[in-house]
């Protein structure tokens, strides 16, 4: 069954090097899947990122479907993720988020778009956003940085009403608004 083949791999997961584990972590943190160009943008600002890839796509535990990482099964992605205790997987959400809104106002990736086509610019900013709201207000530092987040979220609900994504502007409007309470 594939919850057997998730489960093997992951009682070796403690096996890999740290590195590897780490990296599993990191990846696990952006869903089943992420696109090798931004793997690149992540690696210009926290080198290490893509060291243990190839090892990783040797062990199976990550295939590579054009542009796209994958996990080699959902239920592996899952189990990593999960294995984190809740404050580690909101701290490297918080830092992923920071990572991806430092990216998004030094703008390197204006007008350059992911491979399935979608502006990198405006895709950083929502991804930048999801990690942040994923951590929560209460990973804040300040007030200051709560209104940033607030309007991080600004933004991305602006881009995606712009685009008609209408759910998806909700979505991050409602984030906003929760910043703003705290």
């Amino acid at each position: 069954t594939g919850k057997g083949v998730a489960g093997f791999i992951l009682s070796n997961f403690s096996s890999l090097p740290l590195e590897s584990q780490h990296v599993l972590q990191v990846l696990s943190a952006f869903g089943t899947q992420i696109d090798t160009q931004l793997l690149q943008i992540l690696e210009n600002y926290q080198p290490g990122i893509t060291s243990s890839l190839d090892s990783l796509l040797d062990k199976g535990i990550l295939d590579q479907a054009g542009p796209l990482i994958i996990f080699a099964h959902d239920l592996i992605q899952k189990e990593i993720y999960e294995s984190m205790p809740l404050a580690k997987r909101q701290l490297l959400h918080l830092d992923m988020g920071r990572l991806l809104g430092k990216i998004y106002q030094n703008a390197p990736t204006k007008g350059r778009t992911f491979s399935a086509g979608i502006s990198m610019t405006s895709s950083t900013i929502s991804l930048a956003c999801d990690h942040i709201d994923s951590a929560g207000p209460q990973c804040a530092r300040d007030k200051r940085e709560k209104h940033r987040y607030a309007q991080w979220n600004l933004i991305a609900g602006e881009e995606h009403f712009c685009h008609s994504n209408f759910c998806a502007a909700l979505y991050y409007f409602d984030q906003g608004v929760v910043f703003l309470d705290e």
